[in-house]
């Protein structure tokens, strides 16, 4: 259900015409009974999309309200209804990117805003306060509206003042400002691949002390995410880039290095890999 308001406006993503009458309805009021029972989505953020995920959810299994930011145009009273309606779930900062299905809708896929950008899913929260610190919604961080005075504006809170509110390092702090201000450019699309073992491509072959070659993806407060080439990047932990003491992880590594590393964990059931670059280690 696309609640676009009195004059609905199309979201223009892949399978929304297809589906039209089929699982994709502008009319919850209208259609609403067809779904009874059913998962159902309504996308919008104002007072029509509210009304629909309300009137949904009598008869509805589950409802989820996708808004592309934290900020609703709804009534206040409406809000505070759905938040407080179980069969509702509201999903901030989210848009629709392409509707799945055969004869009808099976599944929406959906994506985070901050997914266009180079910051890393870790940061997501920290990038998240960091907007709403310095005024302005994640959605605005997409390459259709860039953020060109967000840095001014850190600045002007203090860096130090507000890694500290954030609770995240200066240099992690600047990487996502300058990744902010230039979203829809990745510069881990520029990076030399990774040397890979041709032996190992999928996280299930994983073994814990096996050693590889892999590229550093990013660079946080608490570690580095290395690319192995098993479609998941691999954690190395502060503790474990090296022998001494480090304040931070790019007093060692940084994006781009080609670096050798021994698998410590591997978590199939969340897709986590540890690792470590203390090759001499016991696992």
């Amino acid at each position: 259900i696309f609640a676009t308001g009195a004059n609905p406006r199309k979201l223009g993503v892949e399978g929304e015409d297809r589906f039209y009458g089929m699982g994709v309805s502008y009319c919850a009021t209208c259609d609403g009974a067809f779904f009874k029972g059913q998962v159902t989505a309504v996308v919008g953020g104002g007072n029509t999309a509210f009304e629909d995920a309300l009137y949904l959810a009598r008869f509805c299994s589950k409802v989820y309200l996708i808004h592309r930011s934290e900020n609703y145009r709804a009534a206040a009273s409406l809000v505070g209804k759905a938040k407080a309606d179980p069969k509702i779930e509201l999903l901030t900062n989210r848009t629709v990117e392409q509707i799945i299905g055969d004869t009808t809708v099976k599944e929406l896929r959906i994506k985070n805003v901050l997914d266009n950008t180079a910051v890393h899913p870790e940061s997501y929260e920290a990038a998240r306060q960091l907007l709403r610190e310095c005024g302005y919604s994640e959605y605005r961080s997409q390459a259709r509206q860039p953020l060109s005075h967000l840095d001014e504006q850190a600045k002007a809170l203090g860096y130090e003042a507000l890694a500290q509110k954030l609770g995240i390092g200066v240099p992690t702090l600047t990487d996502i400002l300058a990744e902010l201000t230039r979203p829809g450019r990745d510069p881990r699309e520029e990076l030399s691949p990774p040397l890979l073992r041709t032996d190992v491509l999928e996280l299930s072959q994983l073994k814990e002390g096996m050693e590889l070659m892999g590229t550093v993806r990013n660079v946080v407060d608490f570690g580095a995410f290395v690319d192995i080439g098993v479609h998941e990047d691999g954690l190395v932990h502060i503790s474990q880039l090296c022998e001494r003491y480090i304040q931070h992880p790019s007093q060692v590594v940084k994006v781009g290095d080609v670096v050798k590393v021994k698998v410590l964990s591997v978590d199939l059931r969340r897709k986590r890999i540890g690792l470590t670059m203390r090759l001499d280690s016991p696992v």
